[in-house]
């Protein structure tokens, strides 16, 4: 999952949009859909030049909220949201978006290829859900599923799959592929030296090493037996 840093500037009346440097930000931080990310936000007060620790940041809010809507006033459709913020030690404030192609993003989005929202990350403390500290930004929603010629596409929200889903989607390829014939490809076991040596297993295949290890055993008895006769003539 990609971070995309976000930097702003708080003021007593409004945030500001800034860089790395708390000067004014000459770019739009965008999330794409259908693209999983986490949202590093770190928030400078007023004209420092650090950004807020995570002590300052306590003073303010013990929990963060991000929504992300087309309207700053927040009235319309909430097309983005996350509770799943953690506050690092230097004050960045990581918030993963996990579902970034919602129903609601989806119509508002329909087939335009860019459009720009507004992000609202809430701050409240431990004993009350009234945000005492409120940042707003502007925020790009990137649709690369857009076509000019086709309705707006529908919300797609498990194109992402968990390691153990992807692990179970292997072995069942693999159990589903049928057993090699002599005149059809599939999957072999490969026989063990014992095997070899038996010879009555037709299903399983001969690897090089296992056929030489055999193949020396028969030469050495070979010897021995030829050893053993010309010393009986000698």
């Amino acid at each position: 999952m990609k971070t995309t840093n976000v930097y702003i500037r708080k003021t007593d009346a409004s945030a500001i949009e800034v860089d790395s440097n708390n000067r004014p930000a000459r770019s739009v931080v965008a999330i794409h859909r259908n693209e999983p990310l986490i949202l590093a936000i770190h928030v400078f007060d007023g004209t420092a030049s650090t950004q807020m620790t995570q002590v300052q940041l306590a003073a303010y809010a013990a929990a963060w909220n991000l929504n992300i809507a087309p309207s700053p006033n927040m009235t319309g459709p909430l097309c983005l949201q996350s509770t799943s913020a953690t506050v690092g030690a230097d004050g960045t404030i990581s918030v993963v978006v996990d579902v970034t192609d919602t129903v609601q993003a989806a119509a508002e989005i329909g087939n335009d290829t860019r459009a720009i929202w507004t992000a609202e990350l809430t701050g409240t403390p431990g004993d009350s859900e009234q945000p005492t500290m409120v940042l707003q930004w502007r925020i790009a929603y990137i649709n690369r599923v857009a076509s000019e010629n086709t309705p707006p596409p529908e919300a797609q929200t498990s194109d992402f799959y968990q390691k153990p889903v992807i692990d179970a989607k292997f072995a069942a390829v693999g159990a589903s592929i049928p057993a090699a014939t002599e005149s059809s490809r599939g999957t072999i076991a490969l026989a063990t030296a014992e095997e070899v040596a038996a010879g009555t297993d037709a299903g399983k295949a001969v690897t090089a090493a296992t056929l030489a290890t055999y193949v020396s055993g028969i030469t050495g008895d070979i010897e021995a037996v030829l050893d053993e006769l010309i010393g009986g003539n000698a």
